[in-house]
């Protein structure tokens, strides 16, 4: 079943990053428009980069 969730847009104009509540289903078809009033669409949906942490190794105890 398609969810109602928001949907982050990142405007190429003034660089900011809206937030817009769209359903799961109609994201491709959905349109935002900016403050600024640059009209957001699929190409500019932002996504965080993920930052890749290094693993920590400690010694474990009581395995045999």
């Amino acid at each position: 079943m398609p969810k109602y969730t928001p949907t982050q847009f990142k405007c190429s104009k003034c660089h900011k990053v809206q937030k817009h509540y769209t359903w799961d289903n109609d994201r491709r078809t959905n349109i935002h428009i900016c403050e600024c009033g640059n009209t957001l669409g699929i190409f500019e949906i932002y996504q965080a980069e993920k930052i890749k942490v290094p693993g920590i190794k400690t010694d474990t105890k009581n395995r045999f």
